[in-house]
């Protein structure tokens, strides 16, 4: 039992140093992209660049969300971890969730991601909902918290269902 916690951890670490990384290096092609975009005077890169800046801002709030999680993940004494799995289960994650429900709402254009096609952005929010929904914090249920929320929701249930994540989450488990 100790060794599947120690191999959970390591992977979710893993997991989310890649997301980390995968976001700086976003972020640093928006910035670079976005350098000038006026003075080309072409639609098509505007329009590209303000999706990079949606995807890289909802990267951030998800980015947000996983660490509250692992806050409380990486709680060691049992009272304060009991505190602050309530005030994440009530408070922090309703309030972060209905933030990134409205900002899917302002900023979708694709049915049923994000963008016309899958994103890094949709990958998170899978990501972080799987996380929530297989109970990572284990002794604090968070496994219902987002199901209120009908685009995150809809872009979890999306990429689930995607034939590669699909098969990916069959080779792990």
């Amino acid at each position: 039992m100790v060794q599947d916690d120690q191999s959970s951890q390591s992977y979710f670490s893993l997991l989310l140093l890649s997301i980390i990384a995968a976001s700086n290096v976003l972020v640093f092609l928006t910035e670079y992209k976005t350098k000038d975009h006026v003075a080309s005077h072409d639609d098509a890169a505007l329009y590209e660049a303000s999706q990079s800046d949606v995807t890289t801002s909802l990267i951030s709030h998800l980015m947000s969300m996983n660490n509250a999680i692992l806050a409380v993940f990486g709680e060691l004494d049992k009272d304060e971890r009991a505190v602050k799995g309530k005030e994440l289960v009530d408070v922090t994650l309703p309030t972060m969730f209905r933030f990134l429900e409205r900002r899917l709402v302002m900023t979708s254009v694709g049915d049923p991601y994000l963008l016309e096609k899958l994103s890094l952005a949709d990958l998170e929010v899978y990501l972080t909902v799987d996380m929530l929904k297989t109970n990572f914090l284990r002794d604090i249920d968070t496994s219902t918290i987002p199901d209120g929320y009908t685009h995150v929701m809809r872009i979890y249930n999306a990429v689930k269902e995607h034939p590669k994540v699909a098969e990916w989450n069959h080779r792990k488990n």
